[in-house]
């Protein structure tokens, strides 16, 4: 029976670990601050920050974080193209399956998609990033 797994043994071990590890000043932290390992501290981030931590902090739960809350602010993330789209109107079709309107990108700076990618273009829910993470 001591061999029995632990309801702990599950967890992963919360040391920080760099990625890019490199000499800095004593005066610098060696970890990240505590507040951002709170989720409420993500409702005030701007969506640029929101993106740059989805796509620069992979697999830890700040980009957990980044993708709820991007999410709540109404962007989807497309499992094909990769990258997170938002509708600009109301979809001029929908279906079960996929709808059929115009969407923006947080690629461009304006936020205006290329219209050969996704203006007028169908979005298949299947595709849609529905689940979180």
């Amino acid at each position: 029976m001591e061999c029995i797994p632990n309801v702990n043994d599950t967890d992963r071990p919360r040391v920080y670990i760099p990625r890019n590890p490199y000499r800095t000043p004593a005066s610098f932290p060696k970890i990240p601050p505590s507040i951002f390992d709170d989720a409420k501290t993500f409702t005030k981030f701007s969506t640029d920050t929101l993106f740059f931590i989805f796509y620069f902090a992979q697999g830890t739960q700040h980009q957990y974080y980044a993708a709820r809350e991007l999410k709540r602010l109404s962007w989807r993330y497309h499992k094909k193209y990769l990258t997170w789209f938002q509708r600009h109107d109301t979809p001029l079709m929908t279906t079960d399956l996929y709808e059929r309107g115009s969407y923006g990108n947080e690629n461009l700076p304006d936020r205006i998609i290329n219209p050969c990618i996704a203006n007028k273009h169908c979005l298949v829910y299947w595709l849609l990033g529905n689940s979180l993470l």
